[in-house]
């Protein structure tokens, strides 16, 4: 056994016990068509551990993980319901802080997010679609932002938004303090969390040097995106395998006709297509951690034979969650509707979680213009 294999097993243990014992389904509960807060005090325990500085480096005070021990815990994350938002606000901002310039505000916002006090909140995204904006339309002029940033997920009304924006014509990365003069903020429901929208006007940055410009912004974003669809593939990995589990244990238990429900060929059938979706996510997603970079520099790209795994990978898994969620509903009966029972909480994460960063149709159809600008360069230099 390799150590990354000794580090994933102890994460893996480590990770479900704390679940288990701490991050119960019972405090989702009551959030139907709400958008849910982030549980702050959750996420300081989550912290603690080490969760949110998971991939910064070491220099940086953070834990230094690789992708694949990361996908540990957002795996475990799925399958314990723990909900809050470990990919977009923690790994994300991390990703990003590890190639942004040296400096005080970079070191002050690495140790926000160690520290779990206040959140970190990636805003890129200013229309539909999975795709980096080649130009954002946010602006710096001054130092101050104006523009508007959409589907932000785990943020709050007192967060530290990294801001994708362009200035003097270049992308650049910059903070920006969301509870400041200047910002208005709506929030909507989304699966079992909320999508935040930041409208800015001539808000002031926290400090007038950007934490990355130029290419190394470019890259940093595409590369974040990729990685938060790798990690999501695990989450909606992990929620699939939590809900199958669930639903056989109702199986064995539950009876009808003096029979236990599970012992009906009909059900075992669609349990064991179930479980086959299951597997095949699994599979999908280990090739695409198999294929990630064990180091990717500052100013490079993902290569595109990564971004091709993790395409195939999210579409899967979140093909897998939404199929397992939906046939759970079913296989609970007239229970499986209400929302004491937690099969319909894994159904909206998995909802959630297919849709962001793109769903599957989308990812598929990104997968096919890889696959063939790679067969075209192939093409060329045969």
């Amino acid at each position: 056994m390799s150590d990354t294999d000794s580090t994933a097993d102890m994460l893996r243990d480590a990770a479900a016990d704390f679940l288990v014992g701490r991050a119960g389904p019972d405090r989702l509960r009551g959030w139907v068509g709400k958008p849910r807060p982030v549980d702050r005090v959750l996420w300081r325990e989550s912290a603690a551990l080490g969760w949110t500085g998971a991939l910064l480096p070491e220099t940086l005070g953070g834990l230094g993980l690789s992708m694949a021990e990361a996908a540990v815990l957002a795996e475990q994350a799925g399958r314990h319901l723990y909900a809050e938002p470990l990919v977009p606000a923690a790994f994300l901002p991390a990703m990003v802080l590890a190639c942004a310039e040296p400096g005080a505000t970079r070191t002050a916002l690495a140790q926000a997010l160690l520290e779990g006090e206040q959140l970190l909140a990636l805003a890129w995204q200013e229309n539909g679609g999975m795709r980096a904006p080649q130009t954002p339309e946010c602006t710096v002029v001054d130092g101050r932002l104006r523009g508007r940033k959409r589907f932000v997920p785990g943020a709050c009304a007192d967060a530290t938004l990294l801001v994708y924006a362009q200035a003097q014509g270049e992308p650049v990365w910059v903070a920006v303090d969301a509870g400041a003069a200047g910002v208005r903020a709506t929030v909507d429901a989304s699966g079992l969390g909320g999508l935040w929208t930041f409208e800015f006007d001539d808000l002031p940055l926290r400090d007038a040097t950007p934490l990355l410009r130029g290419s190394a912004a470019r890259s940093a974003l595409a590369n974040a995106l990729t990685a938060g669809r790798l990690l999501a593939s695990a989450e909606l990995t992990g929620s699939a395998a939590g809900c199958l589990a669930q639903t056989l244990d109702h199986l064995r238990t539950r009876q009808q006709f003096d029979r236990t429900i599970g012992s009906f060929q009909a059900v075992q059938h669609r349990c064991v297509d179930l479980h086959l979706e299951v597997e095949l996510a699994k599979a999908s997603l280990a090739q695409a951690l198999a294929e990630w970079p064990a180091r990717i520099g500052p100013a490079e790209a993902v290569p595109a034979a990564v971004e091709v795994a993790v395409c195939a990978a999210k579409a899967r898994a979140g093909d897998a969650a939404v199929k397992v969620g939906r046939e759970a509903v079913q296989l609970h009966g007239a229970m499986g509707f209400c929302e004491e029972v937690d099969i319909g909480l894994y159904l909206r994460a998995a909802l959630q979680g297919n849709a962001w960063l793109g769903g599957p149709v989308a990812l598929r159809r990104h997968f096919a213009a890889l696959r063939a600008d790679a067969l075209n360069a192939e093409a060329m230099h045969a």
